[in-house]
């Protein structure tokens, strides 16, 4: 693999992704922040409603800038991916193979790639999730890093991926656990949401029912 002839290739996520969260928060939000603004007008409580969101266009901005500033580059001698939470850089020399997947979930009868980067050894390197790459991004990928590239012929579930690609599962995939946390930390959050909602626009805590 020649990497001293390979021009600077990057890619972004998919925009549609961002744009579709900002969407489904504005159409949804404005509504429902109205009404909570003249409910709690009545009582003279509507600055805890502005708390609220401060707080969710808060989190809302960060999320938003965390996905415009997501990208994948590969320049003469590395490949690196900058994702949502955090980023990882390869060298393209370790990259003996581009591996192709498709999975799916049960119960759903779409499918998605998976882009593997594989060493000689078959360890994964780095991973695209075509959740969040296009198949034109991950094309551009694969022909700017220039290792030989396998395509797995038949799709396989979520699990199944991950158990025939140990070390490619994110940190958070196939932990029960986690989810159980993630789970009742957002029903908690949820809850005292609520809570401080309901006694800015007066109506009964769910403390009290």
């Amino acid at each position: 693999m020649d990497s001293t002839t390979t021009p600077v290739v990057s890619v972004r996520p998919r925009r549609s992704l961002g744009r579709a969260w900002l969407a489904a928060a504005i159409i949804g939000g404005i509504p429902l922040f109205g009404a909570m603004y003249w409910l709690a007008s009545q009582g003279g409580e509507w600055r805890q409603v502005l708390v609220v969101q401060i707080v969710m266009i808060g989190v809302g901005a960060l999320v938003w800038v965390r996905h415009t500033g997501a990208f994948a580059q590969v320049t003469e001698s590395t490949i690196t991916k900058q994702s949502f939470v955090a980023g990882s850089v390869v060298q393209r020399e370790d990259v003996a193979s581009v591996v192709m997947v498709e999975t799916w979930r049960p119960g759903s009868s779409d499918s998605h790639a998976e882009m593997l980067l594989k060493d000689s050894t078959g360890h994964t390197l780095m991973r695209f999730d075509g959740t969040f790459w296009s198949a034109q991004s991950m094309a551009t990928l694969t022909e700017a890093i220039g290792a030989p590239v396998v395509h797995e012929s038949a799709p396989v579930t979520s699990k199944e991926f991950l158990a025939q690609h140990p070390g490619a599962g994110y940190w958070y995939e196939g932990k029960l656990w986690l989810a159980i946390v993630g789970i009742v930390l957002a029903f908690g959050v949820a809850f005292l949401g609520m809570s401080w909602i309901m006694h800015a626009i007066g109506a009964t805590s769910i403390m009290n029912f």
